[in-house]
């Protein structure tokens, strides 16, 4: 061993030993509640709920429109805004016209528009497999998400909304709430045997990581609020 390394190792054990000697850490600790720091505020997950549900209150329905059309355009669906039921016939045959769609299937909802005088072929019954168009009605849509919400009662039929590859759904303006919680409030009593969340076409990418669309759904959405 030569000098060098033996003053070292003594150096280092002096300071090892005087540690030693030193009064513990927690002697120097205040050991008294009051002369505790105060623990930072919390915030619960009841609270940012209550703060939404204010910033919520403060919104028009006229302002959840625009946000609903703006994510549902982030989904990829497209949008329009009609003055009332009555525009609905000539939107549909627009739609229907542009893409060259021939015949459409709607729900029972929407079965007593007038659909001859928009010279467009759409009946009311179950959908089929080779159905190009389903045209369903949306219980109620999630402004944040776009996320539009049908069931499987009579009046809306799920498959409508699933099965051909193009959909249009009609969403009542009054029906848009502000965020999903909110459209899930709907079934807190009662709740159908099955309920879809529509957020734009069906897209995936599980094959190489290649984005393809209307694979386990619609090609195309088009959404017809009034």
């Amino acid at each position: 061993m030569t000098n060098n390394t033996a003053n070292d190792f003594k150096d280092d054990r002096d300071i090892i030993l005087n540690a030693l000697d030193s009064p513990p850490l927690a002697s120097s600790l205040p050991t008294s509640p009051s002369s505790l720091p105060s623990p930072p505020p919390t915030t619960t997950v009841q609270a940012v709920i209550n703060e939404s549900q204010k910033q919520n209150e403060k919104v028009t329905q006229d302002e959840l429109i625009q946000q609903f059309v703006a994510a549902a355009k982030q989904n990829s669906a497209t949008v329009e805004i009609l003055t009332d039921e009555h525009a609905l016939p000539a939107a549909v045959a627009n739609y229907m016209n542009l893409h060259q769609i021939t015949s459409a299937v709607c729900t029972k909802e929407w079965k007593d528009l007038n659909w001859a005088a928009a010279n467009i072929v759409v009946e009311s019954r179950l959908v089929q497999g080779d159905d190009v168009c389903g045209i369903g009605g949306i219980i109620a849509a999630a402004a944040d998400s776009g996320a539009m919400l049908t069931d499987n009662t009579e009046a809306h039929r799920i498959t409508a909304s699933l099965l051909p590859p193009y959909h249009i759904a009609i969403v009542r303006a009054s029906t848009i709430r502000p965020s999903l919680k909110d459209v899930l409030e709907i079934y807190a009593t009662t709740r159908p045997n099955k309920i879809a969340l529509l957020c734009g076409p069906s897209r995936t990418a599980d094959i190489e990581q290649t984005l393809i669309l209307g694979v386990h759904g619609p090609l195309a959405v088009h959404v017809l609020v009034v």
